[in-house]
């Protein structure tokens, strides 16, 4: 499959506008709509576009090896003693840090130096020589940073928690406010998911368990693909043309919004356009539809 060129994208997005060639500066926008187009309909999570279907599962508890001394003024654990380097242990925010007098905490992120230094946000208060740590890793590593649609059961046997929809889990970005420090043995305690990425670490995105299970968990997880944008005319989009056509709506409406066209009527026709498309897409999907006196 050869895929779509940038190059005839941005002419059928030039035959869309009813512009019969363009300026240096119109085709430079008009690329980068092309490029606003496929994120926005991949945010939309339009159907039709490419999608990613994986298992992961969570690393479970993390004793840290060695001690840890921990200042009172500063929101980090530095290493006392042993050989222990945070960097690559798939720890990310959210997850939670257990002190050896109990003192729980919150990763807000793994600082990429020589000693992978956890970083927990906010100062403990009191200082801490020599005590043990106990990392609980809730998130699950995901290949891309599109929209997380779906988490699940892979073997569908906890239907319980849900009953109407069998071992999906929902999606709450307001978990850590309610049960930040809760842990629990399995897939069947967890209640919620939130999707993060880790921006100041290791630069990946993951979806994070709420409550967090102590154990290795598995999760079927259903995602977006993310899509590198389009830099070159020879970078080609793999879409179907229900797809491109959603896409090439998307841009144009991005396209009259940046560049001034303000008439009400049509941006009103564009963003109806828009919506329709989306609607091509969800039929497309669907059994022939037979309509009956």
């Amino acid at each position: 499959m050869a895929g779509t060129l940038r190059s005839a994208l941005r002419t059928r997005l030039l035959n869309r506008l009813g512009i019969t060639s363009a300026s240096t500066m119109q085709s430079s926008t008009l690329n980068e709509a092309i490029n606003a187009g496929i994120s926005r309909a991949l945010s939309d999570g339009v159907p039709g576009l490419s999608r990613r279907i994986v298992i992961g599962s969570t690393l479970g508890d993390l004793s840290a090896s060695g001690t840890f001394d921990v200042l009172a003024t500063n929101p980090f654990f530095t290493r006392n003693s042993g050989v222990q380097d945070f960097t690559g242990a798939q720890i990310v925010s959210g997850d939670i840090i257990t002190f050896g007098d109990g003192s729980k905490r919150l990763v807000d992120y793994v600082d990429q130096d020589t000693d992978g230094k956890v970083n927990f946000g906010s100062p403990l208060g009191s200082a801490l020589t020599g005590t043990t740590v106990t990392i609980s890793r809730r998130s699950i590593f995901i290949p891309s940073t599109g929209p997380v649609f779906r988490v699940s059961d892979p073997d569908n046997t906890k239907s319980a928690r849900i009953p109407s929809s069998g071992s999906h889990i929902m999606h709450d970005p307001d978990s850590a406010a309610f049960s930040p420090l809760q842990t629990c043995g399995d897939l069947s305690s967890v209640r919620s998911f939130v999707q993060g990425y880790d921006a100041r670490g290791s630069e990946t995105s993951y979806v994070g368990l709420y409550p967090c299970p102590t154990a290795a968990t598995e999760a079927l997880i259903i995602q977006s693909d993310f899509y590198a944008q389009l830099d070159e005319d020879t970078d080609a989009a793999f879409f179907p043309e229900p797809a491109l056509d959603a896409i090439m709506e998307r841009a144009r409406f991005a396209y009259l919004a940046w560049t001034g066209e303000n008439d009400p009527a049509r941006l009103q026709v564009a963003q109806a356009t828009v919506l329709d498309t989306a609607d091509e897409l969800s039929n497309t999907a669907n059994p022939p539809q037979i309509f009956r006196r």
